[in-house]
């Protein structure tokens, strides 16, 4: 899909976070508000999503709903993935999830988090 966006995503491991966001305040970043995420993962029954390495998901956190596509992953060789994601607010995560049941697409897995996601300042 060209000109689509792109989520490129590095995680980490770690032991003690402490030092981490000591870090990451250090170099000028800022926590935003800790999120409690519900996410769902939609498939066909034959997984065809899954098979392709592609996702679809209905996110709930702090009352939004949040469909999201995820296509296949490309990993570079020092570990970061890069893949197109398309992204869009909901009025009703239980609205769409109801759609996409009625399309075929029936959740498969659920997984829970909390979620703290840090910026940096716009240099410009």
């Amino acid at each position: 899909m060209t000109g689509a966006p792109e989520e490129t995503e590095v995680k980490f491991r770690l032991a003690d976070r402490g030092p981490f966001e000591e870090r990451l305040r250090e170099l000028g970043a800022r926590p935003g508000h800790l999120e409690d995420e519900i996410n769902d993962l939609f498939d066909d029954p034959a997984g065809t999503l899954r098979s392709r390495g592609e996702a679809l998901r209905v996110r709930t956190t702090n009352g939004r709903g949040i469909l999201t596509f995820k296509g296949k992953a490309n990993m570079s060789e020092d570990g970061v993935k890069t893949r197109v994601e398309l992204e869009t607010e909901v009025e009703s995560a239980e609205t769409v999830t109801a759609i996409l049941e009625q399309l075929g697409y029936l959740p498969h897995f659920r997984y829970e988090k909390l979620r703290i996601t840090w910026s940096f300042a716009d240099p410009g």
